[in-house]
Parts: C-alpha cells; sequence; structure tokens
C-alpha cells in the first residue's frame, strides 16, 4: 500500500506486486509535482467540464455553440452528465489536461487501438472500375427512390481520378 495526503484528504493505492506499486507512487508523485491534481479530477463531472469547454469555444459562431448545447442536452446531459471526469468525452478530457486537471486525455488513440485490434491492418481500396460505375450507375436510374442521388455520384465519380462514365442516357 502506498498513502500521501491530497487537499487535506489521505489517498491511498493498493497492488499485490511490489514492482506495480512503485511505478504508481512514482506516477502520483509525478502527478503531485507537475501541478496535476487528481482530486480534483475525481470530483468534478461531465457537466462542469462540458459548462468550462463551453465558455472557451469563442473562435465558433453562436449558430455552432447552440448545436453544441442541444445535442449536450438532448444526448448526453441526462445520460452521463452527472459522471465524474473519467467518463467524459474526448473534447472535455482535452479541457481537463490543458488546466492541469489530469495528466493527459486519455481517449487519444483509442480508436485507432481498437480498430487496429479488430481489424489488424487496413485492408486495401481500389476505385470502382469504370464497368462497376456503370453498373451503379445504371442500378439507381432503375430505381425511382435513388435517382435523386444522380447527381452526387455523378461528381463522385467524375473527381475521383478514374475513368469518365456515362451518367445521363
Amino acid at each position: 500500500m502506498y498513502r500521501w495526503q491530497e487537499n487535506g484528504k489521505t489517498k491511498s493505492v493498493y497492488s499485490m506486486d511490489l514492482g506495480e506499486l512503485r511505478e504508481k507512487e512514482f506516477q502520483i508523485q509525478k502527478d503531485i509535482k507537475d501541478g496535476i491534481n487528481s482530486y480534483k479530477a475525481e470530483s468534478l463531472s461531465v457537466n462542469s467540464m462540458f459548462k468550462k469547454w463551453i465558455e472557451r469555444q469563442t473562435g465558433n459562431r453562436d449558430t455552432t455553440i447552440n448545436v453544441y448545447k442541444q445535442v449536450y442536452r438532448n444526448r448526453v446531459k441526462k445520460e452521463f452528465g452527472d459522471k465524474k471526469i473519467d467518463m467524459v468525452l474526448k473534447p472535455l478530457f482535452d479541457i481537463a489536461a490543458k488546466d492541469d486537471i489530469i495528466r493527459k486525455n486519455p481517449c487519444n488513440g483509442v480508436l485507432s487501438e481498437i480498430c487496429n485490434k479488430c481489424y489488424g491492418e487496413k485492408p486495401h481500396r481500389h476505385s470502382l472500375t469504370a464497368q462497376e460505375q456503370e453498373n451503379f450507375i445504371d442500378y439507381l436510374t432503375k430505381k425511382p427512390i435513388y435517382n435523386k442521388h444522380l447527381p452526387v455520384f455523378a461528381v463522385l465519380f467524375r473527381t475521383g481520378g478514374g475513368e469518365w462514365v456515362r451518367f445521363w442516357g
């Protein structure tokens, strides 16, 4: 067991392995030396960090800020708002790291790590051949529900660097 004082409270970490305990002790001492306030991290909620983050969005238009707030209210606040900071979303962790509440954003690199574990190496991607593009356009043309998407695919196929495909009769 390793104990230390932080903000007038006694904190403890445990490990059955002395090497692992020493590593935890080293990290704690490093955090204290660098001014990382882990006590603050344990007490802050997602709601309080979102409020801090949204106040700092000075470079965005009011409409963008309102969208952020609306999405937060509708999708995050009820479900995660009262959760502690260790459950917060990536942008909020960024602010906490900048304010020396946590050392680094634990979300950084997580998605790529998960993708690498799940899928291994990235599959080789290839462009559609002219014939595949033609077949796709024919399919869209024959299905009235998809006709409205023809102009989008015309632009996509034309700007993709491949061969030009006939789009309209």
